[in-house]
């Protein structure tokens, strides 16, 4: 078993931060890919990084990664290549279980029919962009029960809203292949709306007045932002610049800055205990992970009856300004090893009476900057 290999939550989360270190993904994203492809790869969070990406909160393989995973399934007799040009690309897989071979083809006209060429990478990689798409189209049709549902990051990134050299990197990197940047002048450093003093704002832990001032907070806590950005505009009814410091408030804690805003990606949704009802389990079992990784805080057996109630239980804490302050200081405390666990469960149980109030911050403040001190 290989060092990468967590043995239960602790481990994944503390993985998953050493690896977050690399830029490349949040300790976040890692947890959410280790929960959907983790077990292809044995459990190796190392060796699941090297091979998946999150695109905007959504879960991607790369095409390569995929055939990996059908030739490992035991399914696979072969997959060759028929013929590979800048113009098409066809290849022929065959089953264990047929006597059969499946022949595809995708083409260069298709993927102008479908709109892809207006990207860069089509236009700087067809070769390459024709095989990937050739493959996963091909491996889905002929290995369902292997890859069904998976996506390539090259097509999650060819339907979503980004910038063209942002889309190539991307694709580039998960084809494997170098795209080579022209030098580019630095931009200007804008200058962001000045911090207000705690005591002409109505939260005193954070300037939360703009949502200029919003998207530095969400920065500070490594929140991808325009995961948090998109999110929050689906739950208010005005543009964000628009909205006063008490709704800023509010979208920030409930979902800015909530992990549940990786889930909020495709429109509201019903975040009751009922709606939650309606969450297929796979999806409840990495928001919990996602909870426990960002607050600290773990299911209760007294309090949550089932794993909805758990996570119901704390969506509803999570709105409240002090209880996520409190909550994700103790997670840092705990992470770093200046507060055990049922330290951090003594500060949740003492900050669930009075979630909003942050009239008792400064008390807390006090608490857990002695602890951080010692």
């Amino acid at each position: 078993m290989s060092i990468y290999t967590p043995n239960n939550i602790q481990e994944a989360k503390e993985l998953s931060q050493l690896f977050s270190t690399c830029g490349r993904l949040s300790a976040q994203e890692i947890l959410l890919l280790h929960a959907v492809y983790g077990h292809h790869y044995g459990g190796n969070m190392g060796l699941t990084m090297t091979q998946a990406y999150c695109l905007k909160g959504k879960p991607t393989l790369n095409a390569d990664a995929m055939a990996g995973i059908v030739r490992k399934s035991g399914l696979c007799k072969y997959i060759k290549i028929v013929e590979w040009t800048t113009e098409l690309c066809t290849l022929a897989m065959a089953r264990n279980d047929e006597e059969i071979e499946h022949q595809y083809t995708y083409t260069k006209e298709m993927a102008e029919l479908q709109g892809l060429y207006r990207n860069n990478n089509w236009k700087t990689m067809p070769k390459q962009m024709l095989r990937a798409r050739c493959l996963t189209m091909g491996l889905r049709a002929t290995f369902p029960e292997a890859v069904s549902g998976i996506y390539s990051a090259d097509e999650i990134a060819d339907n979503m809203d980004m910038n063209e050299e942002e889309r190539l990197e991307i694709v580039a990197e998960s084809l494997g292949e170098e795209v080579k940047k022209p030098p580019t002048i630095p931009p200007q450093k804008k200058k962001s709306d000045p911090v207000k003093p705690y005591h002409q704002r109505i939260n005193p832990a954070r300037d939360l007045t703009t949502i200029n001032r919003v998207i530095e907070e969400l920065k500070k806590e490594n929140c991808d932002i325009d995961q948090s950005i998109k999110a929050m505009e689906y739950y208010t009814t005005k543009p964000l610049t628009m909205c006063n410091e008490l709704e800023l408030n509010k979208l920030f804690y409930s979902i800015g800055l909530s992990p549940i805003r990786i889930f909020l990606q495709e429109g509201k949704k019903d975040l009751s205990r009922r709606g939650f009802n309606e969450w297929n389990a796979a999806d409840l079992e990495t928001l919990s992970s996602l909870y426990e990784s960002f607050y600290g805080c773990t299911m209760n057996l007294e309090k949550d009856k089932s794993l909805q109630d758990y996570i119901s239980r704390i969506t509803n804490l999570s709105d409240g300004p002090l209880w996520s302050e409190v909550m994700i200081r103790c997670r840092k405390l705990h992470n770093s090893g200046k507060m055990t666990q049922s330290q951090v469960a003594y500060y949740e149980d003492l900050v669930s009476h009075n979630p909003y109030d942050l009239s008792y911050y400064f008390k807390f403040d006090r608490d857990l900057t002695t602890i951080e001190n010692t």
